[in-house]
């Protein structure tokens, strides 16, 4: 049986929001190894680099919904991404870009 252990640190409204919104996401991100792995680390409070996605999934504008998987398939989040799906193309797998998907507007499942 599985067991859930409630989170000793409060999530923001924001968090919450976006938590309960995925039934609204219009696309999906699907990461490397690594940059799974940058996400699930439970010491860090990271944002989502274009380096660590291999591939974008739908049609979507800047500010929508997005779900997030691991190099898997297994979907490990949800979160408001911050450029269209037309301009993350064209920057997935690269260094030095601002984030798709920052920490303030990431939710982890």
């Amino acid at each position: 049986r599985d067991r859930f252990i409630a989170s000793s640190e409060p999530v923001s409204s924001v968090k919450k929001w976006i938590a309960h919104s995925e039934g609204f996401a219009k696309g999906e991100l699907h990461l490397d190894g690594p940059a799974s792995q940058a996400l699930l680390d439970e010491e860090a409070s990271n944002s989502l680099l274009m380096v660590g996605v291999k591939e974008i999934i739908g049609n979507f504008e800047k500010d929508d919904i997005v779900k997030i998987f691991d190099e898997n398939g297994k979907q490990i989040g949800v979160g408001k991404t911050q450029y269209s799906s037309k301009e993350a193309i064209g920057m997935m797998g690269k260094k030095g870009e601002k984030p798709i998907v920052h920490y303030d507007y990431l939710y982890m499942l």
